[in-house]
């Protein structure tokens, strides 16, 4: 008797998945300063917002998860992410920490819906449409928060790039040893670790833009492109083996 499978329309969470997404974080950080330096800012944000909204719509309404829809997306979030949320500081004025709270608010609410409605926060099972939009606006809000606690801890507390980079880093890597060890809390380990891997690659990204490298936003972010556009190829090529072993055993 066949079983109608609902595959999982998001990135499978594995080592190669938390290093793409740092990557992603700290190329959209560098990559952003570049842009908005050189272009318009609002142009900018309003092209790749029309853009990651497209990518985003294409993968809900497709019927499985494809590796250059989901990764550009996050990548274009992480680009348009950095303007919105220093917009809200230097345009807005508002502080860092209230910023911050702000998103953790947003946050906590759409866990809130989303569990209520789905019963589960498990990103294993975004099988539906509607799973998916909750995963992706906890996506957005993420990158909000991650953004305003890494420039906090570099601009408000001068800690520098550097610094902050290896603080999160830690926090990073307290939730992904936790998961490792123990089967328990796999929500709030998850979406720990997530929320850290933005001011993460930011901080680093950003040390190596103005301090390694003096003031070179867009060499570390063309470097980092390249980096990130090599493990998407390494997704694509693990996930096409996957796919196809996997029809290879529904057809014994």
């Amino acid at each position: 008797m066949n079983k109608k499978f609902s595959p999982n329309k998001v990135a499978a969470v594995t080592i190669l998945f938390w290093l793409t997404k740092i990557i992603s974080t700290a190329m959209g950080e560098s990559i952003s300063d570049f842009l908005s330096q050189t272009f318009n800012p609002y142009l900018v944000v309003i092209t790749t917002v029309i853009i990651t909204i497209g990518l985003i719509g294409l993968q809900i309404f497709s019927q499985k998860y494809h590796v250059w829809l989901y990764w550009g997306a996050v990548g274009l979030i992480a680009i348009f992410g950095t303007m919105l949320a220093d917009s809200i500081h230097v345009v807005l004025g508002v502080p860092y920490e209230m910023s911050a709270l702000g998103f953790a608010v947003l946050l906590i609410i759409n866990f809130s819906i989303w569990y209520r409605i789905e019963g589960t926060l498990s990103v294993h099972k975004i099988t539906t449409r509607r799973r998916e939009l909750f995963y992706w606006l906890s996506i957005l809000f993420t990158f909000g928060l991650g953004t305003a606690l890494g420039d906090y801890t570099s601009h408000i507390l001068n800690w520098g790039t550097l610094n902050s980079g290896f603080f999160f880093l830690i926090l990073f890597t307290i939730p992904i040893a936790w998961r490792m060890f123990s089967k328990k809390a796999e929500v709030l380990t998850f979406w720990s670790a997530y929320i850290m891997t933005r001011p993460l690659g930011a901080s680093f990204a950003d040390w190596g833009s103005y301090g390694l490298y003096g003031h070179n936003p867009e060499g570390v972010g063309f470097f980092l492109l390249v980096i990130f556009l090599v493990l998407l190829i390494i997704l694509s090529a693990k996930n096409f083996f996957e796919i196809k072993r996997s029809k290879t055993i529904m057809s014994q």
